[in-house]
């Protein structure tokens, strides 16, 4: 039979809105049954039909809508993972930038320029670089700067030199090394005439105009080391180089330009196996000071001796002073050498005072002026003399001439306060090459020593 009656039942979404209807067709017969079974139990019938079909149509509506966010939510994590994935890139890009770069001087650190130069390497491998060379630079008394005026400073005057190289070797590839030290690579044609070129006018420029530090002129100067491009050369086989060549330029003197030569290399190696046997024999103190007596040819006795430092081998064999000390001012060991040395006088005096009382003795030690230099010279002095409760005037402290013009004003100050403390001064060596008696006037001296030649 047809349909006798249809009963239609709305199901909202969520916020209450219809958003579709489900309907039910009642026929005779179904009408007719229900009739011979009561009116009540078909009402209740048709009310659970209708609210089973509404739910039924709300959770498919539900289900439909919950598919159709976790959809959108799927775009919208897309382009939130590819976003995401971008910003990586960058960030990974930055750190490798810093990863790269000196934090100071915004040149190459030493992974970076590293990396530069194995890739000018393979270019030149490939045919695609005609050319390089490389020059290292060491600063000139930076570390001297750096501990009077203080590391900040020091770190200004770094990016003032910095700033002086650029102008005059713009075009190359620029490095930190570390320290005071840089790294320059030239590429192209003629890259080793254009290094130089490029060196000489950074040299000049630096002899005749200070650089601005902190609204203070400071000269200031480098020891450069240079080599070219060879047949097969690695990028250690050429750093390796220009570092040879960079020690040799400052054993000439500060400001010295100096490309490497075949024979550097052997010389290198002797003193890479004297600074090796150096640290050795410190630790196992090898080290003694033998004492040059002074003499009054006028009174026929001792009146004062000269303390110097002597090593002698584990074999017996005895190294010249001339040979190891220079090893040692390089290495900063010369400090503690020259605290040792004072100390052995101070103790020597002490042991004479008890043996020779009244006798007016005194002893005298040279010291480096890169021991002077330390901020606490003056202090640690006193200290090694009050330990063994002699006289100041019994310790006498010997600088030669060359190495006083150098280091200047500073160590000038430091000679004076321990002069008034009562300790002695004297120049030795007077004539190697500055004898300027008027300089005389401004040292605090108590003997002068002059070189056997005059």
């Amino acid at each position: 039979m047809g349909t006798f009656m249809s009963a239609y039942a709305p199901f909202v979404d969520e916020k209450g809105e219809i958003v579709g209807v489900v309907g039910i067709d009642v026929t005779a017969d179904s009408y007719l049954n229900a009739v011979s079974v009561g009116r009540r139990f078909y009402a209740g019938w048709l009310i659970v039909s209708l609210l089973l079909a509404g739910c039924l149509g709300l959770w498919s509506m539900r289900l439909t809508q919950r598919v159709h966010r976790d959809f959108l939510g799927m775009l919208e994590a897309n382009r939130i993972l590819e976003q995401s994935n971008e910003e990586l890139a960058n960030l990974n890009a930055q750190l490798d930038q810093l990863a790269r770069t000196d934090k100071l001087t915004g040149v190459f650190n030493r992974m970076g320029f590293c990396s530069e130069l194995e890739l000018c390497l393979d270019d030149l491998a490939d045919g695609q670089e005609i050319d390089c060379a490389l020059a290292v630079m060491d600063l000139d008394g930076f570390k001297r700067s750096n501990d009077h005026y203080g590391h900040a400073f020091g770190d200004r005057m770094l990016v003032s030199f910095l700033e002086e190289v650029q102008s005059h070797l713009g075009d190359a590839v620029i490095g930190r090394m570390g320290g005071d030290e840089f790294i320059v690579l030239m590429k192209g044609e003629n890259a080793l005439y254009r290094l130089n070129s490029g060196l000489e006018s950074l040299r000049e420029r630096l002899s005749q105009y200070p650089v601005m530090v902190s609204f203070m002129a400071q000269f200031c100067s480098a020891s450069v080391g240079v080599v070219g491009y060879f047949d097969r050369a690695t990028g250690i086989d050429l750093m390796r180089r220009a570092d040879i060549a960079m020690y040799a330029a400052k054993a000439k003197g500060p400001g010295n330009i100096v490309q490497y030569e075949p024979e550097m290399g052997e010389a290198l190696e002797r003193r890479v196996e004297m600074e090796h046997e150096l640290r050795i024999a410190w630790e196992r103190k090898q080290f003694w000071m033998a004492v040059q007596p002074i003499v009054d040819l006028e009174r026929g006795r001792v009146i004062a001796g000269e303390m110097l430092i002597r090593w002698t081998r584990e074999d017996g064999k005895n190294v010249s002073p001339a040979e190891f000390i220079p090893v040692a001012e390089s290495m900063g060991l010369v400090e503690d050498m020259g605290l040792f040395a004072v100390e052995e006088a101070c103790r020597n005096l002490e042991r004479l005072g008890r043996e020779f009382p009244g006798r007016d003795i005194h002893l005298s030690v040279n010291i480096s002026p890169r021991q002077v230099n330390k901020p606490d010279f003056v202090e640690r002095i006193e200290a090694i003399v009050d330990q063994y409760s002699i006289e100041y005037g019994s310790l006498w402290l010997e600088l030669t001439e060359s190495s006083l013009i150098q280091e200047g004003a500073d160590v000038l100050e430091k000679l004076t306060r321990l002069r008034n403390m009562g300790i002695r001064i004297a120049l030795d060596d007077f004539g190697t090459g500055y004898s300027s008696l008027s300089m005389l006037m401004d040292i605090p001296l108590d003997c002068l020593k002059l070189i056997g030649l005059l």
